[in-house]
């Protein structure tokens, strides 16, 4: 009996789903990071405006990229104090962009924080004892939210 083979079938369905998905990952990963970057923004603590402003989303291909000023996220965390713990650990997709293990909570060591910050010295001694209360503003579900993209985007036909 001959071994018949579907080879053409499978390699047309291999290049519709290649097509689809090289089109629709991209495009929805963009709207993706515009949703995130509006989402953050309007959520973000402002004082001066400097941190909503700085925060940005950038797509490159199948790449999402969202920065912005470092102590946003400290605020979005928080920061333990070095008699009070406030912090909320950090996920993995943050925890690993700073190479600290997942559920990392940041911690104040010195009894009063750096005057670079402008503030005054019983202000700084504050924050170092008592740290930084979490102000969430960084969406926890980006991780589920790439990989819903790529399911739906993968197993269309």
């Amino acid at each position: 009996m001959p071994v018949s083979s579907n080879i053409s079938e499978l390699e047309q369905l291999i290049l519709e789903q290649t097509k689809y998905v090289e089109k629709d990952v991209p495009a929805n990963l963009t709207r993706l990071a515009t949703e995130i970057q509006l989402e953050m923004s309007k959520n973000a603590p402002v004082n001066t405006g400097e941190l909503r402003n700085s925060i940005k989303t950038i797509t490159d291909g199948y790449q999402l990229t969202i920065s912005m000023l470092d102590y946003g996220y400290f605020q979005s965390f928080g920061v333990n104090g070095t008699k009070k713990n406030v912090a909320n650990g950090l996920p993995e997709i943050i925890a690993s962009a700073f190479g600290v293990a997942e559920g990392y909570e940041y911690q104040f060591k010195s009894k009063v924080i750096s005057d670079k910050s402008g503030l005054p010295y019983p202000v700084r001694k504050k924050i170092a004892e008592f740290g930084i209360k979490p102000q969430p503003f960084y969406p926890s579900d980006v991780t589920d939210k790439i990989v819903e993209i790529l399911i739906q985007n993968g197993t269309r036909t």
